[in-house]
């Protein structure tokens, strides 16, 4: 099992060498890295030599339309509600509530204020704008619409943060556009993004930290099918060939077994015998299955490329429980503490428990992270030696 803190905000925080980048890899800004980091661990890219670089793998993101990993890139303004922001207050903030039930946007007031603070990613706005930019074309009042000041901020922050993926109209013309167009009209003194780590008025969930994570894919059916705020993206079993056999995860029960004088010899030779009956019985199962499907469906006329896919996919159904798997889960503080709370307690399984308080411990040890967060964590959630 594995945790490292590595996204803070939208931002990479760790060198391209701990996660073994090639030379061509996690190039731009660091924004845009965090975004491709999510990616490759899909695809475990990042050992290949003859991979894509890094604009050229953003590029094929929105060839191929698989917009997931832009929920890493979070997008934090700073709205001043209480000042004459050039527009209609209540219009503005009425248009920003309709967006509420939208994953992927959260607006929140800050404490003690009349402020708010927007959170979005990459994927909402790439979701909104063809529609909002069709619309706007044909509204006689656009320059006072709610909508272009708000999604004006968006487009200049987006990019001045992610130049790759924003900037070039191959790929999001229509944010290219629409930011083009308005980027005149910006006020300078409040579209500025807020990064004050220090303010402890700003919500939970304007907040938000990505992990780099690892244990069973027992462990991540839960992660992933529990959590609300956030975005994970997975080591793909259909893109990735898996070995059974050096990618096993033992359960913290069975390895507690072993280490332990509860048991007897015996009892405990039962115990290994049987790990080993599921992991030889299934790798064999899994490799028979990817060789003997892959040549029916080439056979069927698909070329190898997309036969080794479609036959990986399908041999996946022997894959156990127990199989190692990786990826980065970007969640908001709120989510993370509520992670903690449901996880580290006495009616999660074991090794979600160890998992979740690995991570707290990661986050209160951090030295990027303001001392005022820390504090929340600790406060606002127990250790798992606590709970025992």
């Amino acid at each position: 099992m594995k945790a490292e803190l590595v996204g803070i905000n939208g931002y990479l925080i760790k060198e391209p060498e701990y996660f073994g980048a090639q030379p061509h890899q996690l190039q731009g800004t660091s924004y845009e890295a965090l975004v491709e980091v999510g990616g490759r661990y899909c695809y475990d890219s990042f050992s290949s030599p003859n991979s894509r670089s890094s604009k050229d793998y953003h590029l094929h993101i929105e060839e191929s339309g698989h917009y997931s990993v832009w929920r890493h890139s979070m997008i934090r303004l700073f709205i001043p509600f209480g000042t004459d922001v050039g527009t209609n207050r209540d219009s503005l903030l009425a248009w920003c509530y309709s967006f509420r039930n939208e994953p992927g946007w959260y607006l929140s007031e800050i404490i003690h204020s009349e402020n708010h603070i927007l959170v979005c990613n990459l994927q909402f706005l790439k979701r909104v704008f063809k529609s909002y930019n069709a619309y706007s074309r044909r509204a006689e009042s656009y320059d006072s619409m709610p909508e272009k000041f708000l999604f004006d901020l968006a487009i200049e922050i987006a990019s001045l943060k992610a130049p790759l993926i924003v900037s070039s109209p191959d790929l999001l013309p229509e944010l290219h556009e629409l930011g083009k167009a308005g980027k005149e009209d910006l006020d300078s003194t409040t579209s500025r993004e807020r990064n004050d780590l220090d303010s402890r008025a700003f919500p939970a969930n304007s907040y938000w930290l990505s992990m780099h994570l690892e244990g069973s894919r027992s462990w991540s059916h839960e992660q992933v099918r529990h959590a609300f705020e956030g975005g994970p993206s997975q080591r793909s079993t259909r893109y990735v060939k898996e070995d059974i056999k050096t990618s096993f995860e033992d359960h913290p029960v069975f390895q507690r077994a072993l280490d332990g004088s509860l048991l007897s010899d015996f009892e405990k030779s039962i115990l290994r015998d049987a790990r080993e009956a599921v992991i030889n019985t299934t790798d064999d199962a899994y490799n028979a299955l990817f060789t003997i499907l892959g040549k029916q469906l080439e056979a069927e006329g698909v070329d190898t490329l997309g036969a080794r896919k479609q036959a990986r996919a399908a041999a996946t159904r022997c894959l156990p429980h127990g199989l190692r798997t990786e990826g980065l889960f970007t969640y908001s503080l709120r989510e993370w503490l509520v992670i903690f709370n449901q996880r580290i307690s006495k009616g999660a399984d074991e090794e979600i428990q160890i998992l979740a308080d690995l991570v707290r411990t990661r986050m209160l040890n951090s030295e990027q992270l303001p001392q005022w967060l820390k504090d929340k964590i600790e406060k606002e959630s127990k250790s798992k030696q606590q709970l025992d």
